[in-house]
């Protein structure tokens, strides 16, 4: 979409702000090397802060690095510290005055990494849910904030207790009056009743007979 935007605005520059986890999709390596060949003033701002539903992908996907990946498709690509405000500002202002592709991934180190063309991007790199201390870092801030986090985070801000204790505390979930055809009350992530289905074929074999049939990969976890 942001390469049909840049093809039918050529003196525009375009910006694409994406993270770590929609760079692993083969689509988007597919965009990059179509903004690289076509010349497009594409710029991409990404957030990489090394977390999807499955866990971290520097742990589980060894030799998987963002920013060799997109400077492989051609771009031009700065890697920072997210958080080094300065660092950022620097890569960004880098970005925007590069007269063609580029890219930038917020990170949590310092680094300029200049590729050859024209496609520009900032990478920054950062710890998932920064400041929250119950989940800073870890796989949780991919969902929702627990209640306590949220109380525990808005209180270390200075809120007053009226908003941090009296407004969470009191949401209560509604159940939905609405029944729509070919649906069921129960609600559910795909990605669990799928997970759950399986299982219930997985669980028809035996462990000796599961590990010469069965390979199982996740998608997740590879992108």
């Amino acid at each position: 979409m942001v390469n049909g935007v840049a093809m039918a605005n050529k003196g525009k520059v375009v910006f694409c702000l994406g993270s770590d986890g929609s760079q692993q999709e083969g689509n988007d390596a597919e965009a990059a090397r179509l903004a690289v060949a076509q010349n497009l003033n594409v710029k991409l701002l990404i957030d990489d802060n090394d977390v999807t539903i499955a866990g971290h992908p520097s742990e589980y996907m060894k030799g998987y690095d963002l920013t060799k990946t997109l400077e492989g498709h051609g771009l031009k690509v700065y890697t920072v510290q997210g958080e080094d405000i300065d660092a950022l500002w620097g890569a960004i202002a880098s970005v925007v005055t590069y007269d063609g592709p580029a890219a930038g991934e917020l990170v949590n180190k310092v680094r300029c990494l200049i590729p050859v063309l024209i496609t520009v991007l900032v990478i920054a790199k950062r710890l998932m849910a920064p400041g929250v201390a119950d989940i800073e870092g870890s796989t949780h801030g991919h969902d929702v904030i627990p209640v306590k986090a949220a109380i525990k985070y808005l209180t270390s801000r200075g809120y007053p207790a009226s908003v941090s204790e009296g407004i969470l505390n009191n949401i209560k979930p509604s159940a939905v009056p609405y029944l729509y055809i070919g649906s069921t009350k129960e609600v559910g992530a795909n990605r669990v009743v799928f997970g759950e289905a399986v299982n219930l074929v997985l669980d028809k074999l035996t462990k000796e007979e599961a590990a010469k049939k069965v390979m199982v990969i996740d998608s997740e976890s590879i992108r």
